[in-house]
């Protein structure tokens, strides 16, 4: 055989592959289209199978479909936590810390005629203070000094001034000496030597629990010391003291 004879063979051979091929391929694609159609008239075709859904394919399904989001933390979240733990716990047992267990406390308005103690003590003076000088001029002697206070009841304290004390041990009102720092000596002998021209009370109003009975008790211990000394009372600004002065600072004292 000739190889112009060998290659009509091969191409005729290949002619007759291709068209069987081809045949085949007919038949199967009728043989699926006549199942296909068989299972579109009855149900559908048993055993798994997969398939793609898409929410634009059932338009009906996506507007009846809404996700409700409950903030973390709000009161429904609590009840639907609440609920949940309920369900799946024993119901003989009620939760610790569960909402309906806390009871819900009354809230009680404030009296609007109420003033809180503190807002009053803030209108009051922060110091009242008084002074008694001597008329002479070497002043008031440390003797008779510790012999006047020691008559009115006041007593040497550890910051080196004499000092009112009530039945707690609490100071009332103090007396320093007029010249700085203040401070008085301390025992009988260093005060036999000790002169100043003057002493000074004060007293703190907002520190103390009845102002103005403090007050009273410092007026009355001022008239008899500056009576017993001889000395001139003066008000702050060191101006004479006078009935009218103590009654605008008592006054002043009263809102307590």
């Amino acid at each position: 055989m000739d190889k112009e004879l060998l290659r009509i063979v091969i191409i005729a051979t290949g002619l007759v592959v291709i068209m069987g091929m081809l045949l085949w391929g007919y038949i199967r694609n009728q043989r699926v289209s006549r199942d296909m159609s068989y299972f579109d008239d009855n149900e559908s075709p048993p055993g798994p199978s997969k398939q793609n859904f898409s929410m634009t394919d059932y338009p009906e399904a996506e507007d009846d479909f809404e996700l409700e989001i409950v903030p973390l933390g709000s009161a429904r979240y609590a009840e639907e936590k609440q609920d949940d733990s309920h369900s799946q716990a024993d119901p003989a047992i009620k939760p610790t810390g569960s909402v309906k267990a806390t009871p819900v406390q009354e809230h009680k308005p404030t009296p609007v005629n109420h003033v809180p103690e503190v807002n009053l003590r803030e209108h009051l003076p922060r110091l009242v203070q008084f002074s008694i000088v001597a008329k002479n001029d070497y002043g008031f002697n440390g003797a008779d000094l510790s012999a006047v206070f020691s008559m009115v009841g006041l007593e040497y304290g550890s910051v080196k001034i004499y000092e009112r004390l009530d039945i707690n041990r609490l100071v009332d009102f103090s007396v320093a000496n007029i010249v700085n720092p203040g401070t008085f000596p301390e025992g009988d002998a260093e005060m036999a030597g000790f002169y100043t021209p003057g002493i000074t009370f004060f007293m703190q109003p907002r520190e103390l629990p009845d102002p103005i009975l403090v007050f009273d008790d410092l007026v009355r211990t001022i008239n008899l010391i500056a009576k017993e000394l001889d000395g001139q009372k003066w008000d702050a600004e060191r101006k004479p003291l006078n009935d009218f002065s103590l009654k605008q600072i008592r006054k002043s004292l009263q809102g307590s």
